[in-house]
C-alpha cells in the first residue's frame, strides 16, 4: 500500500468511527504509530479537518465530505447490488476487494444518499457452492483479468463435443447458470458459452485488445440487433 492509499484509508477509518487511536490505525494499516502521526500531519496540511486529543484519539470534524463522486442514486444502487453479489465469492481476495469498494462508496456518498443505500433492497444470491464450477470460474476470471486466450472443449445440447478458442471478455450470472462471453477465433465473431458445459479449460497466450473484438464492440453489436443479453444466452 503506497502513501496515497494509506492516507485515503485513514480518512475512511476516521469517517466510519467516532474516535480512533493512532495505535488502532497503525494496527489496521500494518505500520508504526510514528507513521500514523506523520500521515495525520499530512492530512492536516492538506486541509482535512482531523482533530486529536492526547490519550483519546483522532476524529473528523463534523460535516467533512470528499468532493462528491458524480453518481446518481440509481447508479449507486446498481453498484452496491453488484458488489454485494461479488462479496459472496469464495475467492477471498475478490470478495474482500468488493467489500473495500463498497465501504469507499458508502462513506464517500453524501449523507442523503447514504441513507438510501442503507435501505437498498437488492440482494443477489449467487451460486458459488459447486466446487467444480467454482474452479472453472476462477480460471476464467483470471484469464479475463490477465487477457489470456482460453482453449477448451464444449459439450452442446446434443452431447456433441466441439473445440473452442476465444478471447474471454466477460463472465455473467443468469440466476441459475454462468456464462462466458468472448470473441471466438474459430468463427470470428462473439460467442456466449455456458460454463458448466466447458471442459479441459486451458489458458493460452496474452492477447491485445483490437478494434471490433472488445467488450464494448459486443454490446454495440448486441443492441444494434435489438436484443438483450438474456435473449442471446437462450439461443
Amino acid at each position: 500500500m503506497n502513501k496515497i492509499q494509506r492516507l485515503f484509508q485513514i480518512v475512511q477509518q476516521l469517517k466510519s468511527k467516532r474516535l480512533i487511536t493512532a495505535k488502532q490505525l497503525a494496527a489496521y494499516l500494518e505500520v508504526s504509530p510514528r507513521t500514523i502521526y506523520r500521515d495525520v500531519q499530512l492530512l492536516l496540511d492538506s486541509g482535512i479537518p482531523v482533530k486529536g486529543e492526547t490519550g483519546s484519539g483522532y476524529w473528523l470534524e463534523g460535516g467533512f465530505e470528499f468532493p462528491p463522486t458524480m453518481y446518481t442514486e440509481q447508479e449507486l444502487h446498481a453498484l452496491v447490488t453488484g458488489l454485494r453479489a461479488t462479496m459472496q465469492s469464495k475467492d477471498d481476495i475478490l470478495a474482500k476487494a468488493a467489500l473495500n469498494v463498497l465501504k469507499k462508496i458508502y462513506y464517500d456518498a453524501p449523507q442523503s444518499l447514504r441513507k438510501q443505500l442503507d435501505k437498498s433492497p437488492m440482494r443477489v444470491p449467487v451460486a458459488f457452492n459447486h466446487p467444480g464450477l467454482m474452479k472453472k470460474i476462477d480460471i476464467l476470471h483470471k484469464s479475463v483479468v490477465d487477457q489470456k486466450r482460453v482453449d477448451f472443449d464444449y459439450v452442446d445440447e446434443k452431447g456433441q463435443v466441439m473445440v473452442g478458442q476465444i478471447r474471454p471478455l466477460e463472465l455473467n450470472y443468469w440466476g441459475d447458470k454462468w456464462s462466458l462471453t468472448g470473441f471466438c477465433h474459430l468463427h470470428e465473431n462473439f460467442q456466449i458459452f455456458r460454463i458448466e458445459r466447458m471442459t479441459r479449460i486451458r489458458t493460452g497466450a496474452v492477447f491485445k485488445h483490437e478494434p471490433g473484438k472488445q467488450l464494448m464492440d459486443y454490446y454495440e453489436t448486441l443492441f444494434a440487433k435489438g436484443k438483450q443479453k438474456g435473449e442471446v444466452f437462450q439461443q
